[in-house]
Order: C-alpha cells, then structure tokens, then sequence
C-alpha cells in the first residue's frame, strides 16, 4: 500500500486519529537559558545564549538577534518527538521514540554527515546536559555536551 492507502486506512479505523492531543513534556524548557559547548577533540569550548518558547507544535529556539526556529516538533500522529536543525551550516532532523530524552539520526554539518544520537540529562533544577554521540566505526563516540543553565 502507498503512503495515502495506509493513511485512509488509518482514518478509517481510528476515528480520533486527526484530533489527538498535544504533548507538552518540553515546554518546561520555555525561557532564558544560557549555554556551553564542550567539544571533545579538539578540545575547545564555546558559549552563548538561547530562548525557547513553547509553540502549538512544541518548542522552538532563538539565538540573540536571530529568529525563531523549530526546536523541538511533537508528531501527535506517531506521538514521538523531533529534534529539528535547520541552519545553512548544520541540518538534520534526530527522532526520540515515545517518553524517550534520546535522540538519534542523521545530520549535516558543514558539509559532513553522520549518525548522532544526543542524550538529555537533568541536573539540578536549573540545569539540562546535552550529550552528543557520533556513530564511528562501529560504535558511539562522544564528541561534545552542551550545558545549558537557566537565566534568572
């Protein structure tokens, strides 16, 4: 069956399908954050600011004197969520599978792509870990985490 017979199907036997619920397990992360790049090899470190603010879809990101962007995109359909990328020098689009703070696919950056997956921490109140993990030779490799520390 092709992509519009699976979706009549579908709608035919899920009569809520078109009308289920957003999910709004992200939108704790609405706000100031202040943010730190670790990078693995070579070693070297970067900083910066972001807000994100909670949106019907799910979150989305701004840099300082940047505009709004996508961040996180909940899929009510499948009910999982995307990390979305969508920058000339880094694209790509990681999928985390139901009540999962892992995400894993794959993205370009600067002309290069590869197999991430980024694992999210909580640490204390104020604090969320970002660790990316690229798929080489056969097995992760850390390659960066990214802190962020909530402004305020």
């Amino acid at each position: 069956m092709n992509i519009y017979q699976r979706f009549a199907e579908r709608l035919a036997n899920d009569a809520d399908y078109l009308t289920r619920s957003h999910d709004d397990t992200f939108h704790w992360l609405a706000g100031d954050w202040e943010w730190e790049l670790s990078i693995v090899e070579p070693e070297r470190t970067a900083t910066g600011l972001m807000t994100f603010r909670a949106t019907p879809y799910g979150i989305s990101a701004q840099r300082p004197g940047g505009a709004p962007a996508p961040f996180l995109v909940y899929d009510r359909y499948s009910e999982r969520w995307a990390l979305v990328m969508g920058e000339p020098e880094a694209y790509g689009a990681l999928i985390a599978n139901r009540g999962d703070t892992v995400f894993e696919g794959e993205m370009t950056f600067m002309g290069l792509t590869m197999r991430l997956l980024q694992s999210w921490e909580w640490g204390e109140d104020r604090e969320v870990l970002l660790r990316n993990e690229e798929w080489v030779d056969g097995e992760w490799v850390l390659v960066d985490e990214l802190r962020y520390r909530r402004v305020g």
